[in-house]
């Protein structure tokens, strides 16, 4: 009796072996085909924004969708394309409130790319173009954190003790 149930249990589990294979085949075709559908996506979206670049009478969206498009290409991990939109939108409303979040998040992408160089420039705009802003202290910190990425380690210190004594009660302070 015990033998026919292990033999039992044995049939069983080499039949969820085999569904587990099964399933792990189907996952890894789905992934291949998400992967191919990202990218034709990303295909249209760039012939899209080519035409779209060559007309000039279509108004251009509210600085709200605006910002948000870039935001959904982060989403997608489609920093390129984010890094186009958020410097659009600086271009057209660099004035706005969201402008040192989109700036910020252009240093982000960079960073993302490990673009280094990129990423500390775009965090210093934030604190050069926006020094009111409340994003200033998160670009300081993502700006020692991109200098360590770099080995510019007393550069970095640097930057942490100027976030430190500017912003002494913020939490990125004491993260630094």
């Amino acid at each position: 009796d015990l033998s026919t149930k292990m033999e039992e249990l044995t049939l069983k589990l080499e039949s969820l072996s085999s569904q587990l294979v099964e399933t792990d085949n189907h996952m890894t075709t789905l992934a291949t085909r998400i992967d191919d559908l990202d990218k034709n996506t990303s295909n249209r979206l760039d012939a899209v924004v080519k035409t779209v670049q060559g007309v000039k009478s279509i108004p251009a969206p509210s600085p709200s969708r605006f910002y948000q498009a870039g935001v959904n290409e982060v989403a997608k991990r489609r920093y390129d394309q984010a890094i186009q939109i958020f410097q659009s939108y600086l271009d057209q409303y660099g004035d706005t409130e969201k402008a040192p979040q989109a700036q910020y998040a252009i240093g982000e992408c960079h960073m993302a790319q490990k673009n280094w160089e990129e990423a500390v420039s775009a965090f210093d705009a934030v604190v050069a173009n926006y020094p009111k802003s409340g994003q200033v202290p998160t670009a300081m910190l993502q700006k020692g954190a991109t200098l360590e990425q770099m080995g510019k380690t007393p550069d970095a210190i640097a930057v942490y003790d100027g976030l430190r004594k500017k912003f002494p009660h913020r939490k990125e302070a004491q993260t630094a």
